[in-house]
């Protein structure tokens, strides 16, 4: 998976090592202060064995103004269209701005990610079992390579306001709304080219069980309309937006999902979530440590199966954040792996600049990071099975305690003028029970 991915940006990187100086202490120059607006596009190649070929681009453009705040930007446009080719996508316009009104910064977000085969694993972490030889073609119980799979077509819309309590105290308000819609279900079997096996019908996923047994209930089981409402406070101290060296940044957020506007009166759910991040120096300005601890627990109301995995957090600098696991929260492990009431996760991040470089009239760096992520389930969703068959259920579940789930890794990153990083990370989940191996291409540091 993402092998075409990973050649387009080693490509990439040959290319700059070809046409760019060396950087060491001595040729070591000033960077050049950005002015006006700057673009950063790439093109997306990569292949997904489920979704086919991916295709596509995006563009980040930075307005720098007369260059008195840079690496700071006056604002972002964001820009990224994406397909498979067998009917997946990501379609998103994101905008950033401390300046468009005067004591404000403003984030708006526009987001559609229609997906043909999203990761369901159940609930709880360790008590849901994964079966690996399920989704295994040769072996003697495999099922289908989509066990694991569903439909869930995600649209979300957004505004953020974010402005000041305290300047002295580095203080921050913030207050965001947003409409989302969730439209999921059973695979689409006609748009995937699925490897079944002719014991076992294909379109018997983990989904569907679970709407079989009613574990997933009739109100929630397609999905739902909801307004999301959040605000919360920030304390910000960090040197640098896209990569500090020093600093905190924390952020305690209320998010209230309403009940489902498809008119059921289910639905309605309110999360809590504390982050923590700081950033350490340790050789200036090329080695740095970093780490993220976040704690969320849903407070009032019940979750809708499909709202469970979402984190919450301060700022809107992802098409989606859903975990725990996956290339945002805990790489390696398989996406949404670990989902629960109440969640504690912490990753940590060894970051190290190691070569700087000026081509094109842009200022470029690369750095190498190595990585660990943990997190565990600390309030388990309350899971009913009315109708689970008693012989069925060592098969599915286990009457386990929670424990921690580990992942751990290295990645890449190349920066334009501080702002514009391109991403790659190689995450190892440490139990076979949570994934193996998990390959991420994308933008932007995880924290």
């Amino acid at each position: 998976m993402m092998r075409k991915g990973i050649l387009l940006i080693v490509v990439f990187f040959i290319a700059i090592c070809v046409h760019a100086e060396r950087d060491t202490t001595s040729n070591r120059k000033s960077e050049l202060v950005k002015k006006g607006w700057n673009l950063g596009p790439i093109p997306i190649i990569a292949f997904d064995t489920d979704l086919g070929l991916e295709y596509g681009g995006l563009l980040n453009f930075f307005d720098y103004g007369d260059g008195t705040i840079y690496p700071s930007y006056r604002q972002s446009v964001y820009l990224e269209v994406s397909r498979y080719t067998k009917g997946s996508g990501l379609y998103r316009v994101n905008y950033d701005s401390k300046y468009l009104v005067k004591g404000l910064r403003v984030t708006a977000d526009f987001t559609y990610m229609p997906n043909l085969a999203n990761d369901f694993f159940g609930f709880n972490g360790s008590e849901s079992v994964f079966n690996k030889s399920w989704i295994k073609s040769g072996r003697s119980d495999y099922r289908s390579e989509m066990f694991y799979k569903m439909n869930k077509d995600y649209l979300r819309g957004s505004v953020d306001f974010q402005g000041m309590l305290s300047k002295r105290y580095h203080l921050s308000w913030l207050f965001g709304a947003a409409f989302v819609k969730y439209n999921v279900g059973p695979l689409k079997s006609d748009k995937l080219d699925i490897a079944d096996s002719p014991s076992y019908d294909k379109t018997k996923t983990l989904y569907d069980k679970y709407v079989e047994w009613g574990i997933i209930q009739d109100w929630e089981k397609r999905g739902g309309n909801h307004i999301m409402l959040k605000g919360g406070v920030v304390y910000d101290t960090r040197d640098n937006e896209p990569n500090p060296m020093s600093g905190i940044w924390a952020d305690a957020v209320l998010q209230y999902f309403t009940t489902n506007l498809n008119g059921n009166g289910n639905g309605g759910v309110a999360k809590l979530t504390a982050t923590f991040r700081q950033y350490f120096t340790i050789i200036p300005n090329d080695l740095s440590f970093a780490y993220r601890v976040i704690a969320q627990q849903t407070v009032a109301g019940k979750s809708p199966f499909y709202i469970a995995p979402v984190i919450g957090s301060s700022i809107v600098n992802r098409a989606s954040f859903e975990g725990m696991g996956g290339a945002y929260s805990l790489r390696g492990i398989f996406r949404n792996r670990v989902v629960g009431d109440g969640i504690v996760m912490v990753n940590t991040e060894l970051r190290y600049k190691f070569w700087r470089l000026r081509l094109l009239n842009q200022n470029f760096y690369w750095a190498i990071t190595m990585f660990g992520d943990g997190g565990m389930v600390t309030d388990k969703v309350d899971v009913k099975m009315p109708n689970l068959p008693q012989e069925e259920q060592a098969l599915y579940f286990k009457d386990v305690a929670q424990r921690p789930h580990f992942s751990y890794g290295v990645g890449g990153k190349l920066a334009m003028n501080q702002n514009f990083v391109i991403s790659g990370d190689i995450g190892k989940a440490v139990s076979s029970q949570d994934g193996s191996i998990g390959v991420y291409i994308g933008v932007n540091f995880l924290f």
